[in-house]
């Protein structure tokens, strides 16, 4: 999970954002942004060991959506400033075998992203207004769901069950990362849409995510997002 330390930064960066809003910005908007992940949130594969019945396999189970709230301000000269709350539903299911012995392990977990972006808006003869974003993206893992089950050789009767709130392996994930992104703007009246293709480089985990090492944190993060936004100042 990310650290209260990432959340107080991110914090301080709306803060700060919100006073470039009341002392230089030339327009507030208030909206919703949502989109579909390019990329999954776990690297997953397939692990053979040198020892009779040890075996792992893993699938990654992200949810193909993305959506939150967002806040923007123009400044002047093409500049502006941007936040957001993105969620997001990820997991994976993982199966290993052990001196024969059959586990199953479901993760669910809900993860929450707040990138603090700086814009800049190209020159507007170009065709679809474009737009260039980067900054910090910060997140943080709730409500973590890790169930599962194991089986004796040749049968499928569960024979222990597995239930926590709370996972170490998903706790390794790293919670900050930089973000770039490229987007063009359309308008009508009060209304700004935006389409955009984000690109998150996260650090990297503390270590690989399961003791079979077929479970890692993709550092790699795609997203193709859509935002609608309402001028309010």
């Amino acid at each position: 999970m990310a650290s209260a330390g990432s959340l107080d930064v991110w914090r301080y960066l709306v803060v700060l954002i919100s006073l470039a809003a009341v002392g230089w910005g030339q327009s507030v908007e208030l909206g919703v942004i949502g989109g579909v992940p390019a990329t999954e949130a776990y690297e997953t594969g397939t692990g053979l060991y040198p020892h009779f019945c040890n075996y792992a396999d893993a699938s990654s189970a992200t949810r193909r959506y993305t959506i939150g709230p967002e806040f923007r301000i123009s400044l002047r000269h093409g500049f502006g400033m941007a936040a957001g709350a993105l969620y997001k539903r990820l997991g994976y299911d993982d199966y290993s075998e052990v001196a024969c012995l059959a586990v199953y392990v479901r993760s669910i977990e809900d993860s929450w992203e707040f990138p603090v972006m700086a814009t800049y808006s190209l020159p507007r003869h170009l065709p679809g207004s474009p737009y260039v974003a980067a900054g910090p993206s910060f997140r943080v893992t709730t409500n973590v769901s890790l169930t599962g089950y194991e089986t004796y050789p040749g049968g499928f009767t569960p024979n222990v069950n597995l239930s926590t709130s709370s996972s170490a392996l998903v706790d390794r994930r790293s919670s900050v990362g930089f973000m770039v992104g490229l987007g063009g703007e359309a308008n009508a009246a009060r209304l700004r849409i935006r389409p955009e293709l984000r690109y998150t480089r996260w650090t990297a985990s503390t270590n690989h995510l399961g003791v079979s090492n077929v479970v890692q944190s993709n550092q790699n993060q795609v997203e193709f997002l859509l935002s609608f936004g309402i001028r309010v100042r």
